[in-house]
């Protein structure tokens, strides 16, 4: 089967959406969203969308931003790069994967101009 970006997106933001709601596995949760804001990203770059982390920066002191996304990335780094410290440990807060959803949920309504029946019922839930 053949995805297109947009598509893999679509796929993998409303499977996040469900183990959200479902409370099946909040690291696969934030694992899964946090790649689709990467792709997001990228897609907002090359189409020259003004998407959120874009919005953020006119908000954040230049000599800040790279602190900022740090921290904003703290918990994926963690669980992408294991090679770096393979015997530390994180606090995850579950609590964290709402936002990153809904980030992504805006990011991906802002490129297709739609929402999926997952997307709706975390628009209602989260507003």
């Amino acid at each position: 089967m053949k995805y297109s970006k947009i598509e893999a997106v679509e796929s993998m933001l409303n499977t996040a959406i469900y183990l959200f709601f479902t409370e099946k596995d909040d690291l696969a949760v934030h694992l899964i969203v946090k790649s689709c804001r990467s792709i997001i990203r990228s897609l907002e770059e090359n189409q020259n969308v003004l998407g959120f982390e874009q919005g953020l920066k006119v908000y954040i002191k230049p000599e800040h931003l790279k602190e900022f996304f740090n921290k904003c990335n703290e918990k994926y780094n963690f669980l992408k790069h294991a090679d770096r410290d393979p015997l530390s440990e994180i606090e995850f807060v579950p609590d964290h994967n709402l936002i990153e959803l809904v980030v992504a949920m805006l990011g991906y309504e802002i490129l297709t101009k739609k929402r999926t029946r997952y997307m709706d019922l975390l628009f209602c839930y989260s507003y």
